[in-house]
């Protein structure tokens, strides 16, 4: 195992595992760490077998009641979605990769509880931000640690 690799399982192992904390809660609302994690390793990881496995990796690790639920599965088909759609998308590497932030995010709440965005769209609003703020920075550290090119002009 390379060290890409071995850097990239302890990450999603951190991330899972601290989704599961209210560690990272900014005013009662939680930072959806496994998503911008594995939307970031999206746009990073070159070997499908190994994304796939993070994914998976992931996704045993986070807190569910009962087992592989709905919940899961559409947070897998979500971060799948993104793998297959970053190759169809127009912008920047960090613009696409914030724009899957938005995207994943809205989907994720629309096909789990659409009704939550209705009634509270305040927190949702707050979460979305959050994800992407925190999501943008993950996404630069981890660009820069790994020796991608992220084609920010201004």
């Amino acid at each position: 195992m390379d060290r890409r690799l071995a850097s990239q399982i302890f990450l999603a192992v951190l991330f899972a595992l601290l989704q599961n904390t209210n560690f990272l809660s900014l005013g009662g609302i939680k930072i959806n760490l496994a998503l911008i994690l594995l939307l970031a390793l999206a746009f990073i990881v070159r070997n499908w077998m190994e994304y796939s496995c993070l994914i998976i990796l992931v996704s045993i690790l986070l807190k569910v009641e009962a087992g592989w639920d709905w919940n899961v599965i559409v947070f897998i088909l979500v971060i799948l979605g993104v793998y297959f759609l970053k190759k169809f998308l127009p912008w920047q590497i960090l613009l696409n990769y914030l724009f899957s932030v938005f995207l994943s995010t809205l989907v994720l709440y629309l096909l789990l509880d659409w009704h939550f965005i209705q009634n509270n769209f305040i927190i949702f609003f707050k979460e979305l931000t959050y994800n992407m703020i925190f999501g943008a920075l993950l996404y630069l550290i981890l660009a820069r640690f790994y020796g991608e090119k992220t084609r920010i002009k201004f």
